[in-house]
């Protein structure tokens, strides 16, 4: 029998892409501030952005991104890549 940790650890890839606006930089940043705000693992890449941590707070952040960005009148649509086999596992 396979025991389950309390704390499942993920990875997971974000892009995050503005719609229906010119300031797509501003926008980027806004979500990266957000990503730098939450004390998760991340790395910023090119197109992308990998945030490591506890599978709640990673789902919390994703959640969190939506909202602020939302209330924000942002249109966007975020694609995400979600792994349990990330080599994070504490």
């Amino acid at each position: 029998m396979r025991v389950v940790a309390k704390d499942r650890f993920i990875s997971c890839q974000i892009q995050y892409v503005p719609l229906k606006t010119l300031e797509t930089d501003n926008d980027v940043q806004q979500v990266l501030e957000i990503i730098s705000n939450s004390g998760l693992e991340y790395q910023v890449g090119s197109m992308t952005t990998q945030i490591r941590g506890k599978a709640e707070e990673v789902f919390g952040l994703l959640q969190l991104i939506e909202k602020k960005m939302t209330e924000n009148n942002r249109r966007f649509t975020m694609n995400t890549i979600i792994s349990n086999d990330c080599g994070c596992h504490q």
